[in-house]
């Protein structure tokens, strides 16, 4: 955690070995992994993952989905990095530390709207439903908000 918000630093192994899928039919399930903890910048920061395993039994095949969390922000993705672009995708800065001038609600607006269109586009109905929500939000559409209740004689 720098300053000026998060930076990340991915470190990658050599490639390993792939498994190639057959054509018929599932080979794998997917069981998750250990949730894994950590303080960052006051937040509490989880990730866990989703593994694919042989359905025939042995070691992990690989991550199905890797799962982040950081404060109130939520981020899945097939890999770390997509992982961590879904989890930051909504700011650059720690949880609650956003900018609020009009460009940058603007340009989030923008990002959402884009983000929703991409989902859309790619039949991620869930996806789309989360960010479109985020987007309502954001621009205060909406937000039922009752009249009070009159006070008793």
């Amino acid at each position: 955690m720098l300053p000026s918000g998060p930076q990340v630093l991915v470190w990658r192994p050599g490639s390993g070995l792939r498994l190639q899928p057959e054509l018929v039919g599932s080979p794998t399930t997917t069981a998750p992994g250990i949730p894994r903890l950590w303080n960052v910048a006051g937040e509490l920061l989880l990730a866990q993952a989703l593994f694919a395993e042989p359905s025939s039994g042995g070691p992990p095949a690989g991550v199905d989905t890797l799962f982040l969390s950081w404060g109130e922000r939520r981020g899945q993705g097939r890999g770390r990095a997509a992982a961590l672009r879904a989890l930051l995708a909504l700011g650059a800065g720690p949880p609650g530390a956003a900018d609020t001038t009009l460009a940058a609600r603007w340009q989030l607006a923008r990002r959402l709207a884009a983000q929703a269109d991409a989902a859309l586009a790619a039949g991620d109905l869930e996806t789309f439903g989360r960010v479109y929500g985020q987007l309502k939000e954001l621009l205060g559409i909406g937000r039922r908000k009752l009249a009070p209740a009159p006070d008793r004689r």
